[in-house]
């Protein structure tokens, strides 16, 4: 296995946003997105999938609410190998926090 980190200290009230994708070689894989300074429970993850890193669609059952009492939030998938997956941020209005880092373990 191994690990892909990305550290984009990215500040939440910036807006929705996505990140860059990349492309396991295996089928299984984790995504684990750290953050900090979360004050409300208004700021949502999902992830999205690519055939080819350009075109990209939600993954049904990814959207989850991120829990500002926690540090991180865990997905665990099986994915086809070769398929794109990048972390995206949906986030309410008047909301602060920092996505601090995106760990891939593939």
């Amino acid at each position: 296995m191994s690990l892909i980190t990305q550290k984009p200290n990215y500040s939440i009230a910036g807006g929705d946003t996505v990140f860059a994708g990349v492309q396991p070689k295996s089928l299984k894989m984790s995504v684990q997105v750290k953050y900090s300074s979360i004050l409300t429970a208004d700021v949502s993850s999902y992830l999205e999938q690519s055939l080819n890193g350009v075109d990209w669609n939600s993954l049904p059952g990814t959207m989850t609410l991120l829990d500002k009492t926690k540090p991180s939030l865990l997905y665990n998938l099986n994915t086809q190998p070769g398929i794109f997956i990048r972390v995206g941020i949906i986030q309410g209005t008047d909301i602060t926090g920092v996505i601090d880092k995106i760990d891939y373990l593939i």
